[in-house]
């Protein structure tokens, strides 16, 4: 189970991987949008870590500020593209 979680640590990356793909081959104005506001949304999350300054539970390894997750923001912003682009490709083939 914990190489699984381990794993799981790395989709950020293979979202990263995976929008420079998609902008190579397709070279769709969407995809590059996604991955422009995913790179604000990391700055966004830089910033608001540095006013926060909201400190990790006690015994964590590492003692940079924990809110708000990266990981999380990262992959909810993801998710709300995705559900967008569904919606929206959805509606005009329909």
């Amino acid at each position: 189970l914990g190489k699984l979680l381990a794993v799981t640590t790395f989709t950020p990356y293979f979202v990263i991987v995976g929008y420079v793909t998609l902008i190579l081959f397709r070279r769709e104005l969407a995809t590059v949008a996604f991955l422009i506001g995913q790179l604000l949304n990391e700055c966004v999350n830089h910033f608001v870590k540095k006013h926060f300054k909201e400190g990790r539970p006690p015994g964590a390894p590492i003692s940079t500020p924990g809110f708000p997750s990266s990981h999380c923001q990262f992959m909810a912003f993801f998710a709300a593209c995705m559900c967008l682009l569904l919606i929206f490709r959805v509606r005009m083939k329909a």
